[in-house]
Protein backbone atom coordinates (compact mmCIF):
# COMPACT_ATOMS: atom_id res chain seq x y z
CA UNK A 1 0.00 0.00 0.00
CA UNK A 2 1.25 3.62 -1.03
CA UNK A 3 3.11 5.69 2.40
CA UNK A 4 1.27 8.36 1.82
CA UNK A 5 -2.24 6.10 1.96
CA UNK A 6 -1.35 4.43 4.93
CA UNK A 7 -0.56 7.56 6.66
CA UNK A 8 -3.19 9.32 5.98
CA UNK A 9 -5.92 6.63 6.72
CA UNK A 10 -4.31 5.78 10.48
CA UNK A 11 -4.44 9.27 11.50
CA UNK A 12 -7.74 10.57 10.37
CA UNK A 13 -9.47 7.29 11.42
CA UNK A 14 -7.98 7.60 14.72
CA UNK A 15 -7.87 11.17 15.55
CA UNK A 16 -9.07 10.53 19.11
CA UNK A 17 -6.01 8.26 20.55
CA UNK A 18 -3.86 9.42 23.02
CA UNK A 19 -1.71 12.81 23.67
CA UNK A 20 1.86 11.89 22.92
CA UNK A 21 4.49 14.26 25.24
CA UNK A 22 8.42 15.17 24.45
CA UNK A 23 9.76 14.40 28.04
CA UNK A 24 12.90 15.40 26.90
CA UNK A 25 15.22 16.33 23.86
CA UNK A 26 19.12 16.17 23.26
CA UNK A 27 21.12 17.14 20.10
CA UNK A 28 24.90 17.24 19.26
CA UNK A 29 24.82 19.65 16.45
CA UNK A 30 27.51 21.49 14.78
CA UNK A 31 26.04 24.13 17.01
CA UNK A 32 26.19 24.49 20.54
CA UNK A 33 23.16 22.22 21.16
CA UNK A 34 24.64 19.36 23.63
CA UNK A 35 23.94 19.91 27.44
CA UNK A 36 23.90 23.56 27.05
CA UNK A 37 22.50 26.48 28.96
CA UNK A 38 22.55 28.87 25.76
CA UNK A 39 19.34 28.42 23.14
CA UNK A 40 21.61 28.81 19.45
CA UNK A 41 22.55 32.29 21.08
CA UNK A 42 26.82 32.08 20.09
CA UNK A 43 26.99 30.61 17.13
CA UNK A 44 29.45 28.53 14.95
CA UNK A 45 30.83 28.46 11.74
CA UNK A 46 32.18 25.31 10.15
CA UNK A 47 36.11 25.29 9.36
CA UNK A 48 35.28 22.93 6.40
CA UNK A 49 33.04 23.09 3.50
CA UNK A 50 30.58 21.00 5.60
CA UNK A 51 28.86 21.34 8.75
CA UNK A 52 30.56 18.65 11.26
CA UNK A 53 29.31 18.06 14.97
CA UNK A 54 31.02 19.56 18.02
CA UNK A 55 32.05 16.72 19.91
CA UNK A 56 31.51 16.39 23.52
CA UNK A 57 33.60 14.54 26.35
CA UNK A 58 32.30 11.31 25.56
CA UNK A 59 33.62 10.01 28.38
CA UNK A 60 31.42 11.57 30.90
CA UNK A 61 28.50 9.40 28.98
CA UNK A 62 30.32 6.21 27.93
CA UNK A 63 32.57 3.89 29.11
CA UNK A 64 36.24 4.70 28.26
CA UNK A 65 36.81 1.06 27.54
CA UNK A 66 34.58 0.78 24.94
CA UNK A 67 34.97 3.94 22.83
CA UNK A 68 37.73 3.19 21.20
CA UNK A 69 36.16 0.83 18.50
CA UNK A 70 33.68 2.91 18.31
CA UNK A 71 32.51 5.31 15.36
CA UNK A 72 31.54 8.70 15.93
CA UNK A 73 28.32 7.94 14.43
CA UNK A 74 28.11 5.56 17.22
CA UNK A 75 29.54 7.76 19.73
CA UNK A 76 27.13 10.73 18.93
CA UNK A 77 24.35 8.20 19.43
CA UNK A 78 24.87 6.65 22.60
CA UNK A 79 25.72 9.96 24.31
CA UNK A 80 22.98 11.85 23.02
CA UNK A 81 20.24 8.95 24.10
CA UNK A 82 21.86 8.55 27.89
CA UNK A 83 21.50 12.29 28.45
CA UNK A 84 18.04 12.07 27.20
CA UNK A 85 17.26 9.18 29.74
CA UNK A 86 18.38 11.24 32.29
CA UNK A 87 17.17 14.67 31.84
CA UNK A 88 13.67 12.77 31.55
CA UNK A 89 14.53 10.79 34.94
CA UNK A 90 14.08 7.33 33.59
CA UNK A 91 16.95 4.89 33.79
CA UNK A 92 15.23 2.69 30.68
CA UNK A 93 13.42 3.25 27.19
CA UNK A 94 10.44 0.50 27.01
CA UNK A 95 11.48 0.87 23.26
CA UNK A 96 14.28 2.23 20.84
CA UNK A 97 13.01 3.50 17.03
CA UNK A 98 16.05 5.36 15.33
CA UNK A 99 15.77 6.98 12.13
CA UNK A 100 18.74 7.35 9.72
CA UNK A 101 19.26 8.45 5.89
CA UNK A 102 22.66 6.38 5.21
CA UNK A 103 23.75 4.76 8.84
CA UNK A 104 27.56 4.05 9.97
CA UNK A 105 29.18 5.78 7.29
CA UNK A 106 32.21 5.51 8.39
CA UNK A 107 32.17 2.27 9.32
CA UNK A 108 31.06 1.46 5.49
CA UNK A 109 34.05 3.30 4.04
CA UNK A 110 36.35 1.46 6.38
CA UNK A 111 35.13 -1.93 5.69
CA UNK A 112 34.81 -1.34 1.44
CA UNK A 113 38.71 -0.03 1.70
CA UNK A 114 39.60 -3.27 4.24
CA UNK A 115 38.13 -5.14 0.90
CA UNK A 116 40.30 -2.73 -1.75
CA UNK A 117 43.38 -2.78 0.58
CA UNK A 118 43.48 -6.53 1.41
CA UNK A 119 42.35 -7.92 -1.99
CA UNK A 120 39.35 -9.16 -0.32
CA UNK A 121 41.06 -11.44 2.52
CA UNK A 122 41.67 -11.22 6.14
CA UNK A 123 39.29 -8.31 6.72
CA UNK A 124 38.54 -7.12 10.45
CA UNK A 125 34.87 -8.10 10.79
CA UNK A 126 34.11 -4.77 12.93
CA UNK A 127 33.79 -2.07 10.55
CA UNK A 128 31.21 -4.76 8.43
CA UNK A 129 29.61 -5.27 11.70
CA UNK A 130 29.44 -1.57 12.31
CA UNK A 131 28.07 -0.58 8.70
CA UNK A 132 24.92 -1.51 9.14
CA UNK A 133 21.70 1.12 9.67
CA UNK A 134 20.52 -0.36 12.63
CA UNK A 135 24.16 -0.36 14.32
CA UNK A 136 23.05 2.72 16.59
CA UNK A 137 19.89 1.73 18.00
CA UNK A 138 21.53 -2.06 18.15
CA UNK A 139 24.83 -0.25 20.30
CA UNK A 140 21.79 1.92 22.50
CA UNK A 141 20.41 -1.44 23.61
CA UNK A 142 23.47 -2.86 24.62
CA UNK A 143 24.52 0.14 26.40
CA UNK A 144 20.92 0.27 28.62
CA UNK A 145 20.61 -3.56 28.70
CA UNK A 146 17.22 -2.85 26.87
CA UNK A 147 15.72 -6.15 25.22
CA UNK A 148 12.83 -4.53 24.59
CA UNK A 149 11.30 -3.46 21.32
CA UNK A 150 13.72 -2.08 18.80
CA UNK A 151 13.23 -0.84 15.42
CA UNK A 152 15.67 1.35 12.43
CA UNK A 153 14.12 2.96 9.91
CA UNK A 154 16.09 4.37 6.75
CA UNK A 155 13.59 6.22 4.18
CA UNK A 156 15.75 8.89 2.92
CA UNK A 157 14.61 12.24 3.80
CA UNK A 158 11.72 11.00 5.78
CA UNK A 159 13.65 8.57 7.79
CA UNK A 160 12.84 10.27 11.25
CA UNK A 161 9.04 10.83 10.42
CA UNK A 162 8.51 7.39 9.56
CA UNK A 163 10.65 6.69 13.13
CA UNK A 164 7.78 9.07 15.04
CA UNK A 165 4.82 7.32 13.50
CA UNK A 166 6.10 4.17 14.83
CA UNK A 167 5.84 5.92 18.00
CA UNK A 168 2.88 7.22 17.95
CA UNK A 169 1.51 3.54 17.14
CA UNK A 170 3.61 2.07 20.01
CA UNK A 171 2.49 4.31 22.56
CA UNK A 172 -1.24 4.42 21.11
CA UNK A 173 -1.67 0.72 22.12
CA UNK A 174 -0.50 1.62 25.53
CA UNK A 175 2.13 -1.64 26.07
CA UNK A 176 4.59 1.20 25.85
CA UNK A 177 5.23 4.03 28.46
CA UNK A 178 8.73 5.37 27.55
CA UNK A 179 10.27 5.51 23.66
CA UNK A 180 13.69 6.68 23.28
CA UNK A 181 13.57 8.30 19.47
CA UNK A 182 16.50 9.51 17.42
CA UNK A 183 17.06 11.01 14.09
CA UNK A 184 21.21 10.44 13.07
CA UNK A 185 23.30 11.07 10.40
CA UNK A 186 27.12 11.62 10.10
CA UNK A 187 29.34 12.99 7.39
CA UNK A 188 33.06 12.41 6.09
CA UNK A 189 35.62 13.51 3.89
CA UNK A 190 34.83 10.45 1.14
CA UNK A 191 31.03 10.91 1.47
CA UNK A 192 31.03 14.55 0.97
CA UNK A 193 33.20 14.01 -2.09
CA UNK A 194 30.76 11.48 -3.13
CA UNK A 195 27.74 13.94 -2.92
CA UNK A 196 29.66 16.80 -4.19
CA UNK A 197 30.33 14.66 -7.39
CA UNK A 198 26.63 13.98 -7.97
CA UNK A 199 25.31 17.44 -6.95
CA UNK A 200 23.67 16.65 -4.15
CA UNK A 201 25.41 19.33 -1.84
CA UNK A 202 27.95 22.41 -2.71
CA UNK A 203 31.67 21.75 -3.20
CA UNK A 204 32.60 25.33 -0.83
CA UNK A 205 31.02 26.85 1.88
CA UNK A 206 29.30 30.42 1.16
CA UNK A 207 28.49 32.79 4.20
CA UNK A 208 24.64 33.85 3.38
CA UNK A 209 23.23 29.92 2.67
CA UNK A 210 20.15 30.76 2.48
CA UNK A 211 20.34 33.56 -0.06
CA UNK A 212 22.12 31.39 -2.57
CA UNK A 213 21.88 31.15 -6.28
CA UNK A 214 23.69 27.82 -6.64
CA UNK A 215 22.56 24.67 -7.07
CA UNK A 216 22.97 22.25 -3.49
CA UNK A 217 22.89 22.59 0.34
CA UNK A 218 25.52 22.89 2.58
CA UNK A 219 25.80 19.20 3.73
CA UNK A 220 25.99 18.44 7.33
CA UNK A 221 25.60 16.18 10.06
CA UNK A 222 23.92 15.64 13.64
CA UNK A 223 22.14 13.27 16.57
CA UNK A 224 18.90 14.40 17.91
CA UNK A 225 17.10 12.29 20.17
CA UNK A 226 13.63 12.42 22.21
CA UNK A 227 12.09 10.59 25.51
CA UNK A 228 8.17 10.50 24.12
CA UNK A 229 5.42 9.21 26.36
CA UNK A 230 1.72 9.18 26.96
CA UNK A 231 2.17 10.84 30.00
CA UNK A 232 3.42 14.15 30.58
CA UNK A 233 5.95 15.06 33.76
CA UNK A 234 7.53 18.33 35.82
CA UNK A 235 10.22 17.92 32.45
CA UNK A 236 8.05 17.94 29.62
CA UNK A 237 8.89 20.26 26.93
CA UNK A 238 5.67 19.93 24.39
CA UNK A 239 3.35 17.76 23.03
CA UNK A 240 3.38 15.98 19.16
CA UNK A 241 -0.15 16.54 17.68
CA UNK A 242 0.62 14.84 14.35
CA UNK A 243 3.03 13.61 11.90
CA UNK A 244 2.02 13.37 8.14
CA UNK A 245 3.90 12.07 5.37
CA UNK A 246 3.27 13.26 1.46
CA UNK A 247 5.57 10.88 -0.80
CA UNK A 248 6.10 11.66 -4.02
CA UNK A 249 4.01 14.87 -4.57
CA UNK A 250 3.26 15.12 -8.42
CA UNK A 251 4.23 18.67 -8.72
CA UNK A 252 5.51 21.26 -6.95
CA UNK A 253 1.81 23.33 -6.78
CA UNK A 254 0.68 20.23 -4.88
CA UNK A 255 2.86 20.84 -2.54
CA UNK A 256 0.88 23.80 -0.63
CA UNK A 257 -2.30 22.13 -1.29
CA UNK A 258 -1.61 19.15 0.47
CA UNK A 259 -0.07 21.56 3.62
CA UNK A 260 -3.00 23.20 4.08
CA UNK A 261 -5.25 20.17 3.60
CA UNK A 262 -3.17 19.06 6.32
CA UNK A 263 -3.89 21.77 8.63
CA UNK A 264 -7.79 21.74 8.12
CA UNK A 265 -8.13 18.19 9.37
CA UNK A 266 -6.51 19.20 12.24
CA UNK A 267 -9.33 21.70 12.48
CA UNK A 268 -6.66 24.55 11.82
CA UNK A 269 -5.79 27.01 9.30
CA UNK A 270 -2.45 29.08 8.87
CA UNK A 271 -3.07 31.45 11.26
CA UNK A 272 -3.57 28.86 14.33
CA UNK A 273 0.42 28.38 13.41
CA UNK A 274 2.89 30.44 15.69
CA UNK A 275 5.79 29.33 14.54
CA UNK A 276 6.67 27.74 10.90
CA UNK A 277 9.75 25.89 11.07
CA UNK A 278 11.04 25.83 7.55
CA UNK A 279 13.47 23.33 6.03
CA UNK A 280 14.78 25.74 3.41
CA UNK A 281 18.17 24.71 3.12
CA UNK A 282 19.91 27.54 0.33
CA UNK A 283 19.10 24.59 -2.55
CA UNK A 284 18.40 27.29 -5.44
CA UNK A 285 16.00 24.67 -6.72
CA UNK A 286 13.79 24.30 -3.61
CA UNK A 287 14.01 28.15 -2.33
CA UNK A 288 10.70 28.75 -4.72
CA UNK A 289 8.46 25.81 -2.87
CA UNK A 290 9.92 26.97 0.15
CA UNK A 291 8.87 30.60 -0.41
CA UNK A 292 5.73 29.27 -1.61
CA UNK A 293 5.31 27.40 1.69
CA UNK A 294 5.97 30.32 3.69
CA UNK A 295 3.96 32.94 2.17
CA UNK A 296 0.96 30.54 3.45
CA UNK A 297 2.07 31.54 7.10
CA UNK A 298 2.56 35.61 6.78
CA UNK A 299 0.90 36.13 10.21
CA UNK A 300 3.19 33.20 11.76
CA UNK A 301 6.87 33.46 12.66
CA UNK A 302 9.13 31.59 9.86
CA UNK A 303 12.06 30.35 11.03
CA UNK A 304 15.00 28.28 9.46
CA UNK A 305 17.84 25.85 10.90
CA UNK A 306 19.47 24.62 8.57
CA UNK A 307 21.81 27.16 7.56
CA UNK A 308 23.46 26.27 11.31
CA UNK A 309 23.76 22.64 11.25
CA UNK A 310 23.26 21.42 7.45
CA UNK A 311 21.45 19.72 5.08
CA UNK A 312 21.47 16.25 5.76
CA UNK A 313 18.57 12.82 5.63
CA UNK A 314 17.58 13.32 9.42
CA UNK A 315 18.24 17.25 9.88
CA UNK A 316 14.15 17.73 10.20
CA UNK A 317 14.95 15.79 13.82
CA UNK A 318 17.20 18.83 14.87
CA UNK A 319 14.02 21.21 13.52
CA UNK A 320 11.87 19.18 16.08
CA UNK A 321 13.85 19.53 18.75
CA UNK A 322 14.24 23.31 17.87
CA UNK A 323 10.33 23.89 17.71
CA UNK A 324 9.84 22.01 21.00
CA UNK A 325 12.42 24.02 22.22
CA UNK A 326 10.59 27.24 21.47
CA UNK A 327 7.60 26.06 22.58
CA UNK A 328 9.19 25.12 25.60
CA UNK A 329 11.23 27.96 26.59
CA UNK A 330 8.63 30.49 24.75
CA UNK A 331 11.14 32.43 22.80
CA UNK A 332 12.97 32.43 19.21
CA UNK A 333 16.48 32.45 18.90
CA UNK A 334 17.23 35.51 16.80
CA UNK A 335 20.12 33.25 14.59
CA UNK A 336 16.83 31.18 13.42
CA UNK A 337 14.34 34.21 12.56
CA UNK A 338 13.38 34.53 9.02
CA UNK A 339 10.83 37.60 9.24
CA UNK A 340 9.94 40.07 11.69
CA UNK A 341 6.43 38.73 13.20
CA UNK A 342 6.21 38.74 17.05
CA UNK A 343 4.03 36.30 19.35
CA UNK A 344 3.72 36.90 22.83
CA UNK A 345 2.98 32.88 23.21
CA UNK A 346 4.46 30.37 21.09
CA UNK A 347 1.61 27.40 21.55
CA UNK A 348 1.48 26.03 17.83
CA UNK A 349 4.89 25.03 15.90
CA UNK A 350 4.71 23.30 12.34
CA UNK A 351 7.90 22.03 11.01
CA UNK A 352 7.82 21.38 7.67
CA UNK A 353 10.61 19.88 5.58
CA UNK A 354 10.64 18.90 1.44
CA UNK A 355 13.35 16.96 -0.28
CA UNK A 356 13.83 16.93 -3.96
CA UNK A 357 12.70 13.37 -4.35
CA UNK A 358 9.35 15.13 -3.62
CA UNK A 359 8.94 14.04 -0.18
CA UNK A 360 6.75 16.30 2.47
CA UNK A 361 6.71 15.91 5.97
CA UNK A 362 4.46 17.80 8.24
CA UNK A 363 4.70 17.53 12.07
CA UNK A 364 2.98 19.66 14.59
CA UNK A 365 4.08 20.23 18.22
CA UNK A 366 1.87 22.23 20.59
CA UNK A 367 2.00 23.14 24.10
CA UNK A 368 0.78 20.47 26.14
CA UNK A 369 -1.54 22.65 28.18
CA UNK A 370 -3.67 23.61 25.00
CA UNK A 371 -6.30 21.57 23.64
CA UNK A 372 -5.12 18.66 22.13
CA UNK A 373 -5.99 17.60 18.39
CA UNK A 374 -5.34 14.04 19.02
CA UNK A 375 -6.82 14.00 23.09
Amino acid sequence: MDLEVTIHHWFFQNRKCMPIYINSAESISSQKTFHSGSFLSDIVTPDKDYFSCITPDYKEYINPRLLRRMSKMIRMGLATSKLCLDHAGIEQADAIVVGTGLGCVEDTFRFLKQIIDNDEKLLNPTSFIQSTHNTVSGQIALMLACQNYNMTFSQKSISFETALIDVIMLLKDKDTQHVLVGGIDEIIEESFSLMVKAGCVKATWENDVLSSTTPGAIAGEGATFFIMSGNENRNTLSRLDAVEIFNRCPSDSDLTIKLQKFLKNKGLSSDDIDVLVSGKNGDIRCNKIYDDINSLFNKSIVVAYKHLIGEYDTASAFGTFLASKMIHLNTVPESVRQNDVHKEKISRCLVVNYSRNRDLSCTLLSDQKIQGLLS
